[in-house]
């Protein structure tokens, strides 16, 4: 079977795909990464900070865990509640501009 590699990016049927749909999958992708990256980053912030302290049991662990849980789940609601295009920068705002 022969595999014909195509450099203007397009797929099978010579379409590009949606650049909608690429926007969209960039999007997921940024907030599955902030979440993957606060729990990692507070988790070895924890784990630093046990064996700074020499601590038997892993509470610093334990605690960036959840910290970072909290944080990542936070990011990924502000993530969730703005706005997908430039577009509709005006539509999430009241008459006053004020957002409310």
């Amino acid at each position: 079977m022969r595999v014909v590699h195509d450099d203007t990016g397009t797929g099978k049927d010579g379409q590009r795909p949606p650049r909608n749909a690429l926007a969209e999958a960039y999007r997921v992708l940024d907030l599955g990464l902030r979440m993957t990256l606060s729990v990692a980053a507070f988790a070895a912030g924890g784990f630093w900070l046990d064996r700074k302290l020499g601590l038997g049991f892993p509470v610093g662990t334990l605690v960036g865990f959840a910290l970072g849980f909290v944080a990542g789940f936070w990011a990924l609601i502000r993530g969730l509640d703005r706005p997908r295009s430039s577009k509709g920068k005006g539509d999430a705002t009241s008459e006053d501009g004020s957002g409310r």
